[in-house]
């Protein structure tokens, strides 16, 4: 007789239970759907192949007819489009440093339940290479996904495997430990080495904001010149080393749309890209077994799978449903864009914006347009690229905050360096120039445009 074990302690179904209650009791198919809606289309196949391997319940379907058990992904299209097969040749799918990392998972020691966590959490390092979710994250999303029970210490093991995996590193919570990895991977025999490693681990604060002072009377340094070299190993660390896999090969690669828009007759026709995601059906099969009287638990665990399979089946279909419906709106408020593809006639748009024209919530139109591109007759844009604030002008006029954005760069670029301007004096500038914005909005512009402050602006 086989036995299937639930390995949830007492302590973790409260756990659970706890986030149950603050967050309105979600069901398994809400959870799938929320975090399918992040899910760009180019990590849809493997996200899919993923759930096919831990469910057997779920399968690939050649049949391309929809009904209770069958669903084909690439049958949403907009109501109101003539969509036709649009040429995928140029733009093939994009080949992240992601999968340098699983090259190198499948290298490792990492075997049974560990390779499976691995794979995990190098799905959820972004594209800088920082580990972006927390170790109890993990632990959540496996007793979700998996009805697994694993501990912290064992999750944390892995992060420090993967973090000896290249680009050096890779898999860091923050920047701190991003240069420490890097570090520790020097020579420990030279003297600036040393001391860069203990400007990171001791003097990390003062260093990030140029406190150099500071770090002398910390570390008692006698030799300024002891402190220069160090600090310019640190400087030529790499802060984004999941970047330096994807600039190196630009040349062949590829953004993969989530959507498609083009113009014809014209008339703009919307339509979700094709994904080369299968369709998906249940294994009718093992309905018989859900009969067997014989063993419960197995029957039991059977029918939590058929419900989890026709739970994920659902989330897909909601997920396909809502991206289209916001796209849809994303391409009826910017339409002067979608037009001629003119930047200059891009208006002002929020996420509230698209909230209120379909009716959903704005964390749920976050969720869709992160990560997510379109393609269009003139080329592939972020959807965040819809999106800016409107700022007005002295004389009653909205403009789009880019507009804004890009003078403060302009300003910033061509400033004195040796006596770089205050984001008050920033804010006076455009005043003068007829934009009516306070000096806090600068500030907010000015970090969104990832430029420092006055002080770490300021050269030698």
């Amino acid at each position: 007789m086989i036995k299937f074990k639930f390995p949830f302690t007492i302590r973790y179904m409260q756990k659970l239970d706890t986030k149950h209650k603050l967050t309105g009791k979600l069901t398994f198919q809400q959870i799938n759907y929320i975090k399918l809606l992040q899910v760009s289309a180019c990590d849809m196949s493997s996200r899919i192949a993923e759930e096919i391997e831990d469910n057997p319940i779920l399968e690939e379907s050649e049949n391309s007819d929809l009904n209770s058990e069958d669903y084909n992904i690439n049958s949403y299209k907009s109501k109101h489009s003539n969509y036709n097969d649009f040429n995928y040749k140029n733009i093939p799918l994009t080949h992240s440093f992601k999968d340098k990392l699983l090259q190198q998972l499948e290298l490792s020691d990492l075997k049974g339940d560990d390779y499976k966590i691995g794979k995990h959490i190098i799905g959820s390092i972004d594209s800088d290479g920082y580990l972006r979710i927390s170790v109890d994250d993990v632990i959540d999303e496996f007793a979700f996904n998996y009805y697994m029970d694993i501990k912290s210490e064992q999750v944390e093991k892995i992060i420090n495997v993967i973090q000896t995996f290249d680009p050096i590193g890779v898999a860091a919570r923050d920047l701190q430990e991003c240069l420490a990895l890097q570090l520790n991977k020097l020579d420990d025999d030279k003297k600036e080495i040393k001391i860069a490693k203990l400007i990171i681990k001791e003097c990390f604060h003062d260093f990030a904001n140029k406190h150099y002072n500071k770090i002398n009377e910390k570390l008692n340094l006698k030799n300024e010149e002891d402190l220069k070299s160090a600090i310019n190993i640190i400087k030529n660390l790499n802060p984004k080393p999941g970047k330096a896999f994807s600039h190196a090969s630009n040349n062949n690669s590829f953004i993969f749309p989530d959507f498609i828009v083009t113009k014809e007759n014209n008339k703009l026709n919307i339509s979700l890209s094709k994904d080369n995601i299968p369709n998906l059906r249940i294994n009718k099969s093992y309905g018989e077994l859900c009969q067997n009287d014989k063993d419960k638990e197995a029957s039991s665990f059977i029918k939590k799978k058929i419900n989890s399979a026709r739970w994920f089946i659902d989330a897909i279909k909601q997920r396909q449903a809502t991206m289209l419906k916001t796209m849809n709106a994303i391409v009826k408020l910017q339409n002067d864009f979608f037009e001629d593809e003119e930047e200059s006639n891009l208006r002002p748009l929020i996420l509230k914006d698209i909230a209120s024209e379909i009716d959903m919530d704005i964390s749920t139109v976050s969720r869709v347009t992160n990560n997510k591109y379109v393609q269009t007759n003139y080329g592939i844009y972020p959807l965040k690229f819809f999106f800016s604030e409107s700022i007005k002008k002295m004389d009653g006029t909205e403009v789009s905050s880019r507009e804004v954005k890009e003078a403060i760069n302009e300003i910033i670029l061509n400033e004195n360096k040796r006596a770089p301007y205050t984001d008050e004096k920033i804010t006076t500038i455009l005043n003068d120039k007829g934009y009516k914005i306070a000096r806090r909005t600068v500030s907010k512009y000015r970090e969104q445009l990832k430029l420092p402050v006055t002080r770490l602006r300021k050269g030698i």
